[in-house]
């Protein structure tokens, strides 16, 4: 009996961890980032490329498509001494400003540091550059982000 409860909760907690933090391929992770619903995107090197707070995601084998809320779309994030748990808080009560993220998994992802972004990734557009971006880069119709486009 104790074993057979072991192995339930054990199995219960991969579940959880696999649904939280699904593996998105190629080595690309969504992260739980605790205390609410901020998740964010990782590389196979485990670098932050799309950090928190992520909407929505959807993937292929070749694409990662992401809807971001990020912290400077709530002006008091971004002034100096602002409370990191007082902005989560706003960003989810407060903001409706969304911007949106193309992944290219084919691609080798490479830190271009004049840039400050990675080599793979397009991005941060709002919704008629990521419109475009989408057509331009042939991505599938059924690849749709549930999220509303704002």
């Amino acid at each position: 009996m104790k074993k057979t409860v072991v192995a339930v909760s054990i199995s219960l907690i991969l579940i959880y961890c696999v649904k939280v933090n699904p593996d998105l391929g190629g080595g690309y992770k969504i992260l739980y980032s605790g205390g609410g619903p901020f998740f964010i995107i990782t590389n196979p090197q485990n670098s932050v490329i799309v950090n928190e707070h992520v909407l929505d995601f959807v993937f292929d084998s070749i694409y990662i498509i992401a809807a971001q809320r990020p912290f400077d779309s709530v002006p008091e994030c971004v002034e100096e001494g602002y409370i990191y748990t007082d902005c989560r808080r706003a960003v989810l009560k407060t903001s409706t400003f969304r911007q949106y993220w193309i992944i290219d998994k084919t691609k080798e992802s490479v830190f271009i540091s004049e840039e400050k972004k990675h080599s793979n990734v397009f991005g941060p557009f709002n919704k008629e550059q990521y419109l475009l971006k989408r057509k331009e880069l042939n991505i599938p119709e059924s690849l749709v982000l549930n999220v509303h486009l704002q």
